[in-house]
């Protein structure tokens, strides 16, 4: 707490880390959703794959 010579500072502080978990975590979230985005799209592609598979043996 010696880096701190007043509440505010630290308030300061803390909110500032706080700020920069918000934008990670953001970050983050957007990186698993395009990720799941794709993954349903390749899921899709294989999903058509199978059935036109199929059809294709009658």
């Amino acid at each position: 707490m010696s880096q701190f010579s007043t509440p505010d500072q630290l308030g300061d502080w803390v909110e500032s880390l706080l700020s920069q978990v918000e934008t990670r975590l953001e970050e983050r979230n957007k990186q698993v959703a395009a990720r799941m985005n794709d993954m349903s799209d390749r899921i899709d592609a294989l999903e058509a794959s199978i059935q036109g598979a199929k059809k294709m043996r009658g």
